[in-house]
């Protein structure tokens, strides 16, 4: 994954996104980097939804999270979470 991609996504190191795999499965992630190369890991849940193999090259859609935890959350559990 480009890096110059990674830094719209904000200035944090490992920045949340929310992925879009075959158009179909929604994720809610972060990008990883190891020295200058950047990744992201798809969960085995996710890979066997979409039945991917190993080294299948599919389409992501990728945008900024905007969520206040990193992932959609009720009201009732952000009340929880704020008090």
């Amino acid at each position: 994954m480009p890096e110059n991609l990674i830094v719209k996504f904000g200035a944090n190191k490992y920045p949340r996104v929310k992925a879009i795999f075959k158009d179909k499965i929604e994720s809610h992630i972060s990008v990883k980097s190891r020295g200058d190369k950047c990744y992201i890991i798809v969960s085995g849940s996710t890979r066997k939804k979409l039945g991917l193999q190993i080294t299948e090259l599919i389409q992501i859609y990728l945008e900024k999270e905007e969520s206040t935890y990193g992932m959609p959350t009720s009201d009732e559990l952000e009340k929880i979470l704020i008090h």
